[in-house]
């Protein structure tokens, strides 16, 4: 994240210093500034993909290893315990990485949409 404070320290805002959002992020923060921000756009979007991607693989990596382990099992009734808290772990896992995937997608795709439609899609 500290990357990105550098590259917002050259510009100034002449929007307002007001977020429209209750977190404060990269791209929400560059719609703010004056000047030529394309730069820190294709920058927020690295990272974010980088990022996004880096994890993904190491989710799928750590699920691959336990359903190896799960399959080794004996017991049918401990199969079925094993999956069912896998079921659950990857329903958190979308819980928290769904808004924000829309936030950095609506950020980028309908950067003109009300700032109500961001909040109310980001927050969900």
């Amino acid at each position: 994240m500290t990357p990105l404070l550098f590259l917002l320290r050259r510009f100034y805002c002449c929007h307002g210093p007001v977020i429209a959002h209750c977190y404060c992020e990269h791209m929400a923060v560059v719609r703010l500034v004056c000047g030529n921000t394309s730069f820190n756009n294709i920058y927020g979007i690295a990272v974010a993909m980088f990022i996004g991607v880096l994890d993904l693989f190491f989710i799928i990596l750590s699920y691959i290893f336990i359903l190896q382990a799960v399959l080794q099992l004996s017991s049918q009734e401990v199969c079925y315990k094993a999956f069912g808290t896998c079921v659950s772990h990857i329903g958190a896992i979308l819980a928290f990485y769904t808004p924000v995937v829309i936030a950095s997608v609506m950020h980028h795709v309908a950067c003109r949409a009300a700032s109500h439609i961001h909040i109310l899609l980001t927050n969900f």
